[in-house]
């Protein structure tokens, strides 16, 4: 339904602002694949990478980001950057599964998919 439809883009945008989401969907991805060791390591580190950014975004725009309601950066223009940094996230890993893997490991399994505004 059109309700339910909402409600979950209204969950995956608060997801992308939220960093211990992306730390979840990193774990849930490295385990859908079986990564080796190699691979998480490749994947941790992109984690890492955009965490920090976005913790420097936030620290560069931490007044503006005070002043929103609880909860709101997801919804709000602030929160666009934020949002875009989950989707380097998520495009960077995209790459790393081999084909085998992702045949073994299937597109879509344990809600692995890209967040999209």
């Amino acid at each position: 339904s059109w309700a339910e439809a909402a409600a979950r883009w209204r969950e995956e945008r608060r997801q992308a602002i939220d960093e211990t989401a992306w730390e979840r969907y990193v774990r849930q991805f490295v385990a859908q694949y079986a990564f080796d060791e190699a691979q998480s390591r490749a994947a941790y580190s992109i984690l890492r990478e955009l965490q920090a950014c976005a913790r420097d975004y936030q620290q560069t725009h931490r007044e503006e980001i005070d002043r929103l309601p609880r909860d709101a950066l997801a919804d709000h223009s602030l929160g666009k950057p934020i949002r875009r940094m989950f989707e380097e996230l998520q495009a960077r890993l995209e790459p790393i599964p081999t084909a085998a893997q992702r045949a073994a490991g299937g597109q879509e399994e344990n809600g692995i998919r890209p967040v999209r505004e």
